[in-house]
């Protein structure tokens, strides 16, 4: 012991003791129960475990935290604690020697914790060189590390827009699913302003060169994930799912449809696969996004539906044509008769199409009679009288259903010059008996409001007809005091004040009684001023009335 202690200020290392202390024991004949690389693996551990406890309990000298620290992350990359080392230079309370641990991490090739000592030393690009040769094979990390890991860890929390896209690149060409994870971080909560990290436009051009379903991952986190209420993002969303719908129908073989028949299309978003699921989520996210803008995809929609029915392998009715979207992006921008003429035209749904009428009828009260002059453009149900004219079933069928709500002065012009009129009588005669119910109707509820005006007007005559006689005497029954030629009000129980006693904040409630003469409908009155509503007057005293 004598020897190993006067030998410790002569070496600077635990390695460099022990061999000395292997020296002194082979000098006296004395063999060691193992070698010395265990001898030391063992001190290592030892004198580790030593100070991590005195760092844990605070227990660190004055002036010697960077000493610790410094020595505690050599062993760590001594004993090959990697994730050890690494939690290490993450605690915010590390105050490590950078360059004495740096020069040691090359010597021992750890180039990923040396990436970590930059990163948390502030030196992102510093950091992220680092990893990218390890990445690119210029380096090879003791621990077997690719330098991905690391380098997304990173850029999910940088706020540099420009480093982020730099390095993102070679992170992409290495693995395109687990580097997505860079741009898929922001949690802002719904209705948060804040600008996000990155720019969204920026990342989607980023993105596109991996594909659709690469974009699509990205647009789902932020419109589910972040909430966001970026039209662009939801716009674009919308426009993914609609390009992937229709690259998947145009796989399909065409619907097959014998002539004659009324085409039936599968209910949209409940095909099989994909298909289905996407869809789905295409009418779910226009149908209740508030943040999607319904003109520019609906253009989209139409130039794909164009594209299509160009084709004559695409009847008409044929669920390529995306009609369930036009209809709801149709509806969202109030175009409601174009909507009515893709359920007529080509849906052929005529009992959407006045269900339609009743739920947006809100938006427009003519709707039915839009739908009418929808009806009024078909040719292949009619009905043709002896003089060769002929009008639509489905039109007839509906002035005959709606008579009371679609008017003669707007249908008449719409109608076939000489139609003949058997043909509209039914509607005619029962439009004009419900016209002539609401005139009459009308005309009681006209006369009840007169007869509630002239009542009215009656209690008006005989409150303000009555006189209130003011002498010198009189006295005001708030503050007991002569009205004199003061001011004065007067309320319809003949209570009379002084103005400076009436509250103008409640005119209408008497200061003596408490009755308040709006509640009862007034009555009564008194001379001498201007009447103010349901309570009495203000004139000025002085003798008379």
């Amino acid at each position: 012991a004598a020897a190993v202690a006067a030998n410790i200020d002569a070496v600077s290392s635990i390695t460099q003791l022990i061999e000395v202390e292997f020296g002194e024991m082979a000098k006296r004949g004395l063999k060691p129960k193992q070698d010395a690389a265990a001898y030391v693996d063992e001190a290592r551990i030892c004198t580790l475990r030593f100070v991590e406890k005195m760092r844990a309990a605070g227990r660190v000298p004055p002036g010697a935290q960077r000493d610790v620290d410094t020595a505690l992350a050599k062993l760590y990359v001594d004993v090959h604690a990697s994730h050890m080392l690494a939690q290490l230079l993450a605690d915010a309370r590390c105050d490590v020697n950078r360059k004495d641990v740096e020069i040691y991490l090359i010597q021992h090739q750890e180039y990923d914790a040396l990436g970590l000592l930059y990163r948390y030393a502030g030196d992102e690009r510093k950091a992220l060189e680092v990893w990218k040769k390890i990445g690119s094979g210029d380096t090879v990390d003791a621990n077997g590390s690719d330098g991905v890991d690391s380098s997304i860890a990173l850029l999910r929390e940088c706020t540099d827009e420009s480093l982020v896209f730099e390095y993102a690149s070679w992170l992409f060409a290495t693995d395109v699913q687990k580097s997505l994870k860079i741009f898929l971080t922001d949690s802002a909560a719904a209705g948060d302003d804040r600008a996000p990290r990155l720019s969204p436009e920026r990342v989607l051009d980023f993105l596109t060169p991996y594909g659709t379903d690469v974009r699509q991952r990205y647009l789902e986190h932020q419109v589910d994930v972040v909430k966001s209420s970026d039209t662009f993002i939801h716009t674009e969303l919308a426009k993914s799912y609609h390009t992937i719908v229709v690259t998947l129908m145009s796989q399909q073989a065409p619907m097959s449809v014998a002539v004659g028949a009324t085409p039936k299309a599968p209910i949209a978003g409940t095909e099989p696969g994909l298909l289905g699921q996407t869809r789905m989520k295409l009418l779910h996210l226009l149908e209740f996004s508030k943040f999607v803008d319904a003109a520019a995809v609906l253009d989209a929609v139409v130039e794909a539906h164009q594209a299509t029915a160009a084709s004559a392998a695409t009847p008409v009715g044929d669920a390529r044509n995306l009609y369930e979207e036009q209809l709801l992006l149709l509806a969202r921008l109030h175009r409601h008769k174009r909507a009515l003429e893709l359920l007529v035209h080509h849906l052929r749904d005529y009992d959407r199409a006045e269900r339609y009428c009743a739920t947006h009828h809100d938006d427009d009260d003519h709707l039915l009679l839009s739908l009418f002059g929808v009806y009024m453009q078909q040719r292949h149900d009619m009905i043709t009288f002896d003089n060769g004219v002929g009008i639509d079933r489905r039109a007839l069928l509906l002035l005959h259903r709606y008579a009371g709500q679609l008017s003669p002065t707007a249908v008449l012009p719409l109608l076939p010059a000489k139609l003949p009129l058997i043909a509209v009588q039914h509607y005619l005669t029962r439009s004009l008996q419900l016209g002539l119910h609401e005139y009459r109707e009308g005309q009681i509820v006209a006369a009840v409001y007169n007869a509630q005006r002239l009542h009215a007007k009656l209690q008006q005559v005989n409150t303000t007809r009555r006189a209130i006689t003011v002498d010198v005497n009189r006295i005001c029954q708030v503050c007991d005091r002569v009205i004199g030629d003061k001011v004065f009000a007067a309320f319809p129980n003949d209570v009379v004040v002084h103005f400076g006693c009436f509250n103008s904040d409640r005119p209408s409630v008497c200061p003596i009684t408490g009755v308040d003469f709006a509640a009862d409908g007034g009555g009564g009155g008194g001379g001498g001023g201007e009447r103010q509503g349901a309570h009495g007057e203000i004139g000025c005293g002085g003798g008379g009335q």
